[in-house]
Parts: C-alpha cells; structure tokens; sequence
C-alpha cells in the first residue's frame, strides 16, 4: 500500500446534503408554510392562567397531524412561558401560561421528509413590559442584519459574528447569547455547517437552507429568540425567507 493515498472521508455525506436542490428547497417551503398554518391556529386557542406548556404543544401537534396531514413534527415542540423562556433548550411543563408575560414557542414540521424550524415570540396580556420591548427590538434587528449581509462567499463563523458583534454593541454578549446563530435544515432538523464560531468551517456556496435565530436570555426573567428558516438563493446572492410569519409581537 506504499503508493496508495488515503483521503480522509470526515462529513463527506454531510457536505453533499449541504447544498439543496430546488426541489429539496421547496418541500421546506411547504413545511413552512404548514407551520404558519398551525401557528396562526393556536392563537386562538391560547387560554393564560388555565393551559399549561404541555397543554399548547400537544394541541400544535394535534392541530398539524390532525388537519394537515403533517408526518411528524420536526422536534419537540418548545412552548415556554415567563422566566422559563430564558432557557435556550427548555422543554414545556405543566406550568401554566401566566398573563402579563412572554411566551416563547419554537416548533417545526416534516412534509415529504423535509423539516423547517421556527421560534416566535408571543406577548400574553395587555400590559407589556418594557424591557421586553427594547430587547425584542434589537433581537429583531439582529436577525435581519443578517439577512440582509449574508452573501455566497462568507463564512459560515462570519454569519454568525454579524449577529454577535450587533448583539455586543448593546452589552448582549456570550452571557447572554450563549448557542451558535443557526444550523443547516433539511431532511435532519440539524444538519451541517452550523452558523457558529465552533462549526468546522464552511464557505457560503449558494442554495444552503438554514435557521438564522439569535436570542437574548436574562436568567429569572424572560428569553427572547426569533427564528426563520431561509435559504441562500444561489442566482440572486442574497437570502430568501421561508418563513412567511410575522415578526412583528404578537399580542393576545
């Protein structure tokens, strides 16, 4: 085996499903478009003070297997309310919505094996809290700098310090954004690159689809994070959004 060259094989497979086809892009169009089907549903049944976490995120479930005929959701749904939304990666309790406070929903569907992955921020009650207020602001404004600034040709560790060097200038660093910016999605909820300084590097290629969700957390208070599932168009260099939800608070 003297003349023989071994090439190391690491996430061959991986890089390959980094790049997605039209096709591919398209089925995680219509599973965003389920997801905002099933999210603007729920709001109607929210009822504060009287369902629990559990409560909301088995009636998504239900509401998306149920009605639109969804193979599965995507991951467990994360339904987290008041302090308990500034844990990045909680899971929903039996404690109830309370009113007067934020809850934190993020959700994804699979349709024909192909997943999205959306978080929105909800504010229950009518008497909103300031602090929430500024800081959504800014969270909101993250996630579109990055929008606007990701091109074919960056870094994947780039991306995510576009979001961190904002989130910075307002006193927002790793204490407080703690996870990597956002992931690959596509047949797997998390796929490769990863937005993230830890992520083996990655240059932007063109047609990647991936989550872009930055994220303020203040222990024993609230958490703050807004997630899309957009995609890198390879023609135009800039990013196309998936997510046809509204950024915008919602209030009920």
């Amino acid at each position: 085996f003297k003349d023989i060259e071994f090439i190391p094989t690491n996430n061959i497979i991986e890089n390959l499903r980094a790049v997605k086809s039209y096709e591919e892009i398209n089925k995680i169009k219509k599973a965003c478009y389920i997801a905002k089907n099933v999210f603007e549903e729920i709001l109607n049944i929210i009822e504060p003070e009287k369902m629990t976490e559990k409560d909301l995120a088995i009636e998504m479930e239900y509401i998306a297997k149920k009605k639109y005929n969804v193979e599965k959701m995507a991951f467990e749904t994360i339904v987290l309310t008041s302090y308990r939304s500034a844990m990045p990666h909680g899971r929903p309790s039996n404690q109830k919505i309370l009113n007067n406070n934020p809850l934190l929903i993020d959700f994804g569907v699979v349709y024909e094996g192909y997943c999205c992955d959306i978080t929105r921020m909800i504010w229950v009650g009518s008497n909103i809290n300031k602090k929430f207020l500024e800081i959504y602001e800014i969270v909101n404004r993250t996630l579109e700098l990055v929008q606007e600034r990701t091109k074919i040709g960056l870094k994947n560790k780039e991306v995510d310090s576009i979001a961190r060097d904002y989130l910075r200038s307002f006193g927002y660093d790793e204490n407080y954004f703690g996870h990597a910016l956002g992931h690959s999605i596509g047949i797997d909820v998390h796929e490769m690159p990863a937005l993230s300084q830890k992520a083996d590097e990655w240059i932007l290629q063109g047609n990647e689809v991936f989550t872009i969700e930055p994220g303020v957390y203040i222990e024993n208070e609230f958490g703050i994070r807004i997630e899309d599932t957009v995609y890198l168009d390879k023609e135009k260099n800039g990013i196309i959004n998936l997510t046809n939800i509204t950024r915008e608070i919602i209030k009920i």
